[in-house]
Formats: structure tokens, sequence, C-alpha cells
């Protein structure tokens, strides 16, 4: 008898042991963040390029990286990392999301003055309409009523930053500057 409770002793901590691991395997902590897929991994070739507004502000556009030049006189004002894109179905101009992430410091130069912003690793996006071949329709989100441009995870991002959710209100034309 007591053999046998020794042995039912053994195999229920085992099988205890086993249960306990297994979910915390299969458990997801708040620190995961689910996977976001995105039907483009690749800015599209049409929107790479220097694209300069009349206010004479521009962004350079890679595969990898979307980099802000503020006005004249300014140096690289951020740059953000490209994560994905998604076309936007329905409209009348080919219209994407851009998804990037922040670097963890920026370095910025604006005249004489230059200096390091420390982020917060956020994500964000920027919409763009294909006008033509030469000229994007570019607008970074920003709510319109709270002004939030950014947030810490990816899913707020790709689910709350759009048209219905108050963002992208403010486009503004840039043409693209020759290789």
């Amino acid at each position: 008898m007591k053999k046998a409770l020794s042995a039912f002793s053994r195999a229920f901590f085992i099988a205890l042991s086993i249960f306990m691991v297994s979910g915390l395997i299969s458990c997801k902590s708040d620190d995961d963040s689910s996977p976001v897929t995105f039907e483009i991994s690749e800015v599209p070739s049409a929107l790479q390029g220097t694209w300069l507004s009349s206010a004479d502000d521009s962004y350079d556009i890679t595969n990898d990286t979307f980099v802000n030049y503020m006005y004249e006189g300014a140096k690289e004002s951020y740059t953000l990392n490209f994560v994905g894109a998604a076309e936007v179905e329905g409209t009348e101009k080919p219209t994407y999301y851009l998804y990037y992430k922040s670097p963890e410091t920026y370095t910025y130069t604006y005249g004489d003055y230059s200096g390091t912003y420390y982020t917060k690793n956020y994500y964000t996006a920027v919409r763009v309409i294909v006008e033509s071949d030469t000229v994007l329709d570019i607008c970074c989100a920003c709510n319109k009523d709270t002004y939030v441009s950014e947030a810490v995870d990816l899913e707020t991002v790709v689910s709350d930053f759009t048209i219905d959710g108050g963002y992208f209100e403010r486009n503004t034309e840039y043409t693209k500057l020759p290789d």
C-alpha cells in the first residue's frame, strides 16, 4: 500500500509538473505582443525617394526607413524604422498605411542647435496617397482631438490609427525630387 501511494504521489507530481510547465509555455504574459502580419513587407517602390512639400519640409522614404527633414536649415529631424505596410482597399487612388517603429534615440540638428531625443520605442503610421508618379499626399498619424501620434504597441496603431479613428486629417502634397 505504501509503495502504491508513493508511486501514485510520484505520478501525480509528474503529471502536475507537466501540466504547469505546458500551461506556462502556452500562457501569454503582458510582455508578449501578438504578431501583426502585413500583406506588404516592403515599401512599394513608387513611394520610395525624397519628397518635398511647398513648406520646404521633406521626407526620405526607403525600404527600411522614413526620415523627416523639417524646414530649411534643418538636418535629419527623425528617422523611423519600417515594420510593414497595408494597401487601403476601395480607394479611388492607391493609398497605403506604412507602419514604423522609433529607434531608441534621435540625434537632431536644427540650425545651430543639436542634441539627442530619447524615445520610448513607440510605433506610428503614415498614410500615403499616390497622386501620380511624382506627387504623393503624405500624412503622419495625429489624432484630430487628442493629438496622439504614437502608441507603445503595434496592434493599437494598426487597429486605431485610421481615418475613422480621427487620424490622418491633414494631407500635404509632396513632389518627388530627382534621384
